[in-house]
């Protein structure tokens, strides 16, 4: 036990000695002395420290109230006061009053007076307080008694433990010397301050006896045990009312009703017990007097029987207050399960499937099934009698593991490489061969798109895309290949090794501008059709390379421009030029997969250079687009051409020009030349011949012999009289022979 002591000073400040005694007040030789002096009233010093406290039982307990009792230790027996005789303090001297508390139990919060008592006076020195928490638990019930129980039934009653202490504790119960007939709920925890904890009883005895006893102790943490004796007796069921047989799909349920005739005048509270591991009812049916009232039990076996290993159990219902106990013997089949659930799908070939079958656990412990999938073949045969089964796979992980009371997706593949009608059956089973199962339907149809390829490239340019091509089988396959777009060619391998790869190769060479989708399909053996996806985009080609072409302004210049018709038909294109200065002609035909020249003339308007686009159009070949530059120089002097007295020069002149001009025709030795015509106006594009002669005079014969020996030579010039143009001059050079 732990002390506490304080120390109090007193000091005498008189002059002379005092003789003086310390102690409690109420002790003191001198208090009533005291109190009468003060006119107080009679008080019992002699009454007891002593609290009662009344606990009363719980409902339905077989005892009677309890009163407990709280002892605390008179305050002379822990409360010590030296000096504790009587002593002399002299003045101006100082003593020590030293006060020991030593408790020995849990006390309450107190008070009490120090005093001195000197002669017959008390003189109240200082007002003491004090307390001692501690531990202190208390059961209700010391015994409890249950009776008569018949056999297997159940009993419960209470009992409360009440902390009436000022601390917490832990407790355990301790069970040894208890038969297992009794069961204490709940077996340990925590009780706090000013709590209780009710405890629930059961007496479920398993054997006939005359008594049935034992002790059962409640150890707390850091405080003496409690203990309480439990007691009851068993007697033998009675003869059963009758037989109850259900039988069920393992795993499921099924509901009978048991009706309960109640042939007296008071209402009957049947409490219901059912005994057997696979059948449940309600635990309290209410009949009241002279009806009827069902009784449902339900049956929910999870797991299979036979004829001979039937489940088992009873229903006892039973109201004590009116001596009514009426018993009835189950008995259930439990059949083989049912179908979790069929399942039908349309799968299209080629496509990786993923089907999830929910995989329930129906135990309170982790459980492992094995997989089993297996295809119904005699289901199909009749679907497709002699027809070569398709090359397929549906697997799944062979073990699974499901935890207690809940359920998982299994997850099983399913792959097929052509049309057909499968039909599987996908069984889980546990140690215990208990199982469960799917029944699958697949409807396998054409494969879809298997893959989407996008091609883009320019008119009259080819682009090639490598198809990788697996042959996962064990044996030598054969491919083709097949596409509807002329634009597109295929080059596929026609034999490919097991278990190997390949790239088929597929060429996009378009002719026409197209933005479409085709699909090319791909044929193997023993696995069928294989469809893709081309995404076609052909833009227009650019133009082609740049002709340039030179011209002397009044002459032409002719060239030829490359057209490539790539059809396997005759290909007929439209020629268009923008510009006057070019001509062609405007419609041409192509042979099939051959190459045209087509000739082009250059014939300038002006000496300034000049832009133009020629366009080649056909419906099947396509568009080419040639750009065209055409530069022009000044007019060439052109000649000698040869005059003679007989046979004058017929020179072509033509105006060129977008507009009609007026042009003037002029030698540069008249003396020797002439011309039929001087000035003309000449429209567009309109051409004349002029006539150059040998001019005839009378000097002839004085000169003929020089002429004969020296020719004639001079020009003739053309230019336009529109000052824009009138820098511009075509020369001729003229060489008169006489003769």
């Amino acid at each position: 036990m732990k002390v506490v002591v304080k120390k109090i000073p007193v000091v005498n400040k008189g002059l002379a000695p005092v003789k003086m005694k310390f102690g409690v007040m109420q002790y003191l030789g001198g208090y009533d002395t005291y109190y009468e002096n003060l006119g107080y009233c009679n008080i019992k010093r002699d009454t007891p420290i002593l609290a009662k406290a009344s606990i009363m039982e719980t409902k339905r307990s077989w005892t009677f109230d309890t009163m407990l009792e709280t002892l605390e230790p008179k305050l002379y027996e822990i409360l010590k006061i030296k000096p504790s005789t009587n002593v002399i303090l002299k003045p101006n001297k100082r003593i020590n009053v030293m006060i020991f508390f030593k408790p020995t139990a849990r006390m309450r919060p107190f008070s009490v007076k120090i005093a001195l008592q000197t002669n017959s006076n008390v003189i109240p020195l200082f007002l003491l307080r004090g307390s001692c928490i501690g531990m202190e638990f208390r059961l209700n019930r010391s015994h409890i008694f249950f009776g008569t129980i018949i056999q297997d039934c159940i009993e419960e009653s209470k009992m409360i433990l009440m902390n009436t202490g000022d601390l917490g504790s832990r407790f355990k119960w301790n069970v040894a010397k208890l038969p297992k007939d009794f069961q204490i709920i709940p077996m340990s925890g925590y009780c706090s301050v000013d709590t209780h904890i009710v405890f629930v009883v059961k007496f479920q005895p398993f054997e006939q006896k005359n008594i049935i006893e034992g002790e059962a102790y409640l150890e707390i943490e850091k405080h003496a045990s409690l203990g309480i004796k439990i007691s009851g007796a068993c007697c033998k069921l009675p003869d059963p009312t009758d037989t109850i047989d259900f039988e069920s799909f393992v795993r499921e349920k099924q509901t009978r009703s048991v009706i309960i005739m109640n042939d007296s005048n008071a209402p009957w509270r049947l409490k219901i017990e059912v005994k057997g591991d696979y059948f449940s009812a309600d635990q309290l049916l209410q009949v009241p007097p002279l009806q009827l009232a069902p009784c449902v039990v339900t049956y929910a076996p999870v797991s299979m029987n036979t004829d001979e290993t039937l489940d088992t159990g009873s229903l006892v219902l039973k109201c004590p207050e009116e001596n009514v106990y009426l018993i009835y013997l189950l008995r259930g089949k439990s059949l083989p399960p049912r179908v979790t659930e069929n399942i039908v799908r349309r799968i299209p070939a080629k496509t990786k499937y993923t089907e999830l079958l929910p995989v329930h656990n129906w135990l309170d412990r982790q459980q492992r099934f094995h997989c089993k999938i297996e295809w119904m073949k005699d289901y199909d045969d009749h679907n497709y009698d002699h027809k070569e089964v398709p090359i397929y796979s549906f697997v799944g992980n062979e073990k699974f593991d499901v935890p207690a009371n809940s359920q998982r997706d299994y997850h099983a593949m399913f792959y097929c490489y052509d049309k057909w009608n499968f039909h599987f059956k996908v069984t889980f089973t546990n140690d215990e061969q208990e199982y469960q199962f799917y029944e699958i339907e697949y409807e396998v149809t054409e494969p879809e798109v298997i893959e989407s390829i996008k091609l883009t490239t320019t008119v009259r340019s080819e682009i090639c895309y490598p198809l990788k091509f697996e042959n996962p089988l064990e044996y030598i396959i054969k491919l083709k290949a097949n596409c509807l777009n002329p634009f597109i060619t295929v080059k596929v391998p026609r034999l490919m090794p097991p278990q190997s790869y390949e790239y088929i190769s597929i060429y996009f060479h378009p002719l026409l501008p197209c933005d479409e989708s085709v699909i090319v399909d791909i044929y193997s053996t023993y696995m069928g059709l294989f469809p893709y996806e081309l995404q076609l985009r052909g833009v227009p080609a650019p133009p082609e390379r740049v002709t340039r072409v030179n011209a002397y302004l009044g002459n032409i210049t002719e060239f030829s421009l490359i057209l490539k018709n790539l059809t396997t038909d005759y290909a007929q294109f439209a020629i268009q030029v923008d510009n006057n200065c070019f001509t062609c002609p405007e419609i041409i035909e192509v042979a099939r997969e051959d190459v045209y020249m087509l000739k082009v003339i250059f014939e300038p308007c002006d000496v300034e250079n000049v832009s133009a686009t020629l366009t080649a159009s056909s419906i099947t070949a396509g568009e080419f687009i040639f750009p065209l530059i055409g530069s022009c120089s000044l007019p060439k002097p052109m000649g000698p051409y040869i005059i003679t007295r007989i046979s004058p020069a017929s020179i072509s002149f033509k105006n060129i020009f977008r507009k009609a001009k007026t042009f003037n025709f002029i030698v540069d030795e008249p003396d020797s030349f002439t011309v039929n015509t001087s000035s003309i106006t000449l429209n567009s594009k309109q051409s004349i011949v002029v006539n150059v002669n040998i001019k005839d005079t009378e000097q002839y014969k004085e000169e003929k012999i020089q002429e004969e020996k020296y020719p004639v030579t001079g020009k003739l010039i053309v230019y336009c009289t529109d000052p824009e143009f009138s820098h511009i001059n075509w020369v001729y050079y003229l060489r008169g022979i006489f003769e």
